[in-house]
């Protein structure tokens, strides 16, 4: 029987190898690694947890803060993909919620790295990212190269503690829950199709069945503001134009 380290080392080793032949990527033996992505579009959720599934990673998907908490509670995680702009709870919030609960669990439980990925590409949003305790940041779009290797690079820093987390007490983790509001902070040539089915794997139906969602909902998102600015909803016109943002940057 393979021990512990042999069986983590083999999956960051395999990783490595994903990473250099982005053409015809390997399926990882990684299926001890279980990661957590925080995200609310459409479009990102899709494209992130297919290249995880490719990757052979474990995933579980959160919606906003709130549910990242929730399924922190159920479940031990190696790495967290954290989107920073979400309803109810933002990633910013619910970061700082994990490293409060981190600080009380030190003895315990190892702290997971967490990932910022955000539409923004601003100076000072990556240091605001590292001061709420997230450990790296990617901008969008999202691309599988880059996504991969952030990925490697804090596997192999937390490799003694992969597969060794465990579960947050759950009236700890909701004892941190605030609702509250995200903190706000042209192209003229059309998509790459070649580009972006590379970046889905070669998955051509699953790329065409992405675009064709993007357009729904991207339709119903300018619905959606055009309503906001009539009424003078500057949360509502906020949240679905950042949303669109960083669906269309992946598409």
């Amino acid at each position: 029987t393979e021990s512990p380290s042999a069986t983590k080392s083999a999956t960051i080793k395999a990783t490595q190898a994903l990473i250099a032949d982005q053409t015809t990527p390997p399926v990882v033996e990684s299926k001890n690694i279980n990661i957590l992505v925080v995200e609310d579009t459409y479009i990102n959720q899709v494209l992130v947890q297919n290249i995880l599934q490719d990757a052979g990673f474990l995933y579980h998907l959160a919606e906003n803060g709130c549910q990242a908490l929730k399924a922190l509670t159920t479940e031990g995680y190696d790495l967290i993909l954290m989107d920073c702009q979400m309803p109810e709870m933002d990633g910013y919030e619910a970061t700082r919620c994990i490293r409060n609960l981190d600080s009380e669990t030190a003895a315990t439980r190892p702290r997971v790295p967490i990932i910022a990925m955000t539409a923004n590409a601003l100076k000072g949003d990556r240091e605001k990212c590292l001061a709420c305790g997230m450990d790296d940041y990617m901008s969008k779009p999202i691309l599988k190269a880059d996504l991969l290797a952030k990925i490697n690079h804090w596997l192999t820093k937390a490799v003694d503690n992969l597969n060794s987390s465990k579960p947050l007490d759950f009236n700890a983790a909701m004892a941190q829950v605030v609702t509250t509001p995200s903190t706000p902070t042209q192209a003229d040539v059309p998509m790459n199709y070649d580009q972006a089915l590379e970046e889905f794997g070669g998955k051509r139906e699953l790329l065409n069945e992405v675009l064709g969602n993007f357009l729904t909902i991207g339709r119903e998102q300018v619905a959606n503001m055009a309503q906001a600015i009539n009424t003078n909803d500057r949360e509502t016109l906020h949240r679905e134009a950042h949303s669109l943002k960083g669906g269309t940057a992946n598409i």
